[in-house]
């Protein structure tokens, strides 16, 4: 499920929020309850709203932390002599 599915909705149930980024619920609630994804509160029902969903989702996305490379030129992702790709605590891509 994605976020488009569900056109025009602002905000999400935690259950439907953790489908629509292929989560555990369990996840979703740990995430809200420790701000690292922006939710909220009506009466005692907790939302996750559209934006939220889609700046985490965008959070989520590989990239190469190295300036001035794109993630489909990043470094880590080629072999390295003597180790696995990106093995290295140094070299930069998460990868």
């Amino acid at each position: 499920m994605e976020i488009s599915a569900a056109s025009e909705q602002l905000a999400f149930t935690v259950p439907h929020a953790a489908k629509v980024l292929d989560l555990s619920p369990r996840t979703v609630w740990y995430l809200a309850n420790t701000g690292q994804i922006e939710s909220i509160k009506i009466g005692r029902s907790r939302r996750i709203t559209r934006a939220a969903l889609i700046a985490t989702s965008r959070a989520s996305e590989p990239r190469c932390n190295r300036p001035g490379t794109a993630t489909a030129e990043c470094p880590g992702a080629e072999a390295r002599p003597g180790g696995s790709a990106g093995s290295s605590p140094t070299s930069g891509c998460p990868r």
